[in-house]
């Protein structure tokens, strides 16, 4: 059973199964989610990340934002979210990308959606880009 299927929401701010050893396992997963943040970021080149607007990446760049602030990322370089914008779709999640932007000051890259540009021949062709020799490795393996 994962951690959050122990808890049945039955209204706004009602959680049947909390606990304090809930609170423990909360506390628990932020530790673990901040580390793996921080041990990802350990570069001598700027970092950026995705930005959907969904959970997981709002939860990853507002995390950052957050360990920066207390001095727990002490990489002073600009953070820059890339977000690929789905306007005027059902995908159209620009408004929270933008109030994660907003409350993080994280640099953005806007990338529209062009439906003209994504052929199966583009496609094909990224895909296989990301299959080339790992230049870092000796023997050029991809492991």
């Amino acid at each position: 059973m994962d951690f959050f299927s122990q808890f049945l929401v039955t209204s706004f701010g009602n959680v049947q199964g909390w606990s304090e050893n809930s609170c423990s396992n909360y506390f628990d997963f932020r530790e673990l989610f901040f580390d793996a943040i921080k041990l990802r970021l350990r570069s001598d080149v700027p970092v950026a990340t995705s930005l959907s607007g969904g959970l997981d990446s709002s939860s990853i760049v507002c995390s950052i934002s957050e360990l920066r602030s207390r001095g727990l990322i002490t990489d002073s370089r600009p953070y820059t979210a890339f977000i690929h914008s789905y306007k005027n779709t059902t995908a159209d999640e620009d408004r929270y990308a933008q109030a994660v932007l907003d409350k993080t000051r994280a640099a953005a890259v806007w990338i529209p959606y062009d439906s003209r540009r994504y052929t199966a021949d583009y496609m094909d062709g990224l895909i296989q880009s990301f299959e080339g020799v790992h230049p870092d490795l000796p023997d050029g393996s991809l492991e």
